[in-house]
Order: C-alpha cells, then structure tokens, then sequence
C-alpha cells in the first residue's frame, strides 16, 4: 500500500470516531464530559495518521509529505462529510462530537442572512485567524507535529460540520458542494500543513532526512499561503455569500 492510500485508510479513523460517539454519547450533555468528548475526538481522528506524518518528515520528501497530508485532510473531510450527511438530525451529532460547531454554524448562517458576522468582519477574523495560527505553530514544536494536527483536526471538524449543514439547507445541494469550503479556506489548509511538516522536520533535525532549505522553503509557503487566505477572504467572501443566498434557504 503507498503513502496516498495509507493517507486515505487514517482518515476513515473520522466516521469511526463519528460512529462510536454516536452510538455511545447520544446525548453529551454540556460540562466536564462534553469537553472530554471535545478533546477526545480530534485526537482519535489525527493519532492514526501522526505515525504515517512523522515517518514520512523523517524520511525526508518534504513535498510527498505535504501531498500526502493533503490527502489525509481531503480524505478526512470527505469521510466526514459523507457519514454526517447520511444523519437528518447531522447538526445535533456535530453538536455533540466537535468543539465549536454550533457556534461556528450559527454565526455562519447569520452573515449569509444579514452580511453580519465574523467570516465578513476582518477586524475580527483576523485575530481569530492569528491565534489559530500561533497555537498551531506552538503545538507543532512542542509535540513533534501531534498536538498541531489534532487542533488541525479540530478545525476541520466545525468546518465540515458547517458544509453538512449548508448542504441540508440547499436547494440544490450538488450546485452549492463545490463552494461549501470556500478557496481561501482550502488555501489555509494548504498552508497550515505546509507549516505543520515544516516545524515536526525542525523538531526532528537529528533524525530527519529533510534538507535545510527544503524545510525553510515549505516554512515560507506555508506562512505566505496564511497570509494569501486573509487577503482572499476579504475579497472573495462577499461573493461568497451572495451565492449562498441565493441558492440556499437560509
């Protein structure tokens, strides 16, 4: 099996996890549990696919690495997708499973209708953005890559679950799907694993096979693709949003 297709087999760990805390935690609750449950699903989700990371950063292709965490993502977001769409009732199982899902939904759903909102606010997206960034950056350093691809995982979680959601509410479901995850949303994920495989090579410079400039150059596209995202959205968002109102109930 090759590095694509074992990619694709880790990201099959999201509708198990899915399933699994469907069928045992119906109901989560709010409290210590719901945070456990929060915490616990996007570790199950990225673990199966962090030992497949690290040996790929370690051999060295840091290009292959890249592609081929691309395609967990894709494959995870796919899988995600697919099984959450399969539920009427798909918000109140994201609800339960992923950490800000419902508030990230809810405040999605009140700029489509109004123009109000963080995703049409750069004074706010912008810091959010920055945040999310420097705690990925931190995690990666401090965990060897792990702790950045479960809040990686965590944040496609509450994307995916939005796109499920948007889906539902769609007139015509396979007209909205290739706009769901927008391009300057894609974008930062291109540039969240270009950093991701950029600072696990720095944490194993003694074991990595990864040349020096290799990992600055997917350091630097990765930052500039960061900062490519918020330069989009500020364009692209208000058209966006006008395909949405217009294809959508919302």
């Amino acid at each position: 099996m090759n590095a694509y297709a074992r990619a694709v087999g880790a990201g099959l760990a999201a509708p198990a996890v899915l399933a699994i805390g469907r069928w045992l935690l119906p109901d989560v609750g709010d409290g210590a549990l719901r945070s456990l449950v929060f915490a616990l699903v996007p570790v199950s989700i990225a673990l199966p696919f962090h030992v497949q990371f690290s040996a790929l950063v370690i051999a060295g292709d840091v290009k292959q690495t890249v592609k081929v965490a691309l395609t967990w993502a894709l494959a995870t977001s796919v899988f995600t997708i697919v099984f959450l769409r399969g539920f009427d009732a798909s918000s109140e199982v994201a609800d339960a499973l992923f950490w800000n899902a419902r508030v990230y939904r809810e405040d999605m759903f009140h700029w489509i209708r109004t123009g109000i909102g963080q995703e049409g606010s750069p004074s706010t997206y912008m810091p959010q953005h920055a945040a999310h960034f420097l705690a990925f950056a931190i995690l990666c350093l401090v965990s060897r890559g792990l702790l950045g691809l479960v809040l990686g995982a965590a944040l496609l979680n509450y994307m995916n679950a939005y796109v499920v959601a948007l889906l539902v509410h769609s007139e015509s479901p396979w007209l909205v799907a290739p706009f769901a995850w927008p391009a300057y949303a894609i974008v930062r994920v291109v540039g969240f694993i270009c950093i991701a495989t950029a600072l696990t090579a720095i944490t194993l410079r003694r074991r990595t096979h990864a040349t020096v400039g290799a990992v600055r150059i997917a350091l630097w596209v990765g930052f500039g693709l960061v900062v490519a995202d918020l330069a989009l959205k500020a364009v692209l968002a208000p058209l966006y949003r006008a395909l949405f109102q217009r294809w959508t109930d919302l």
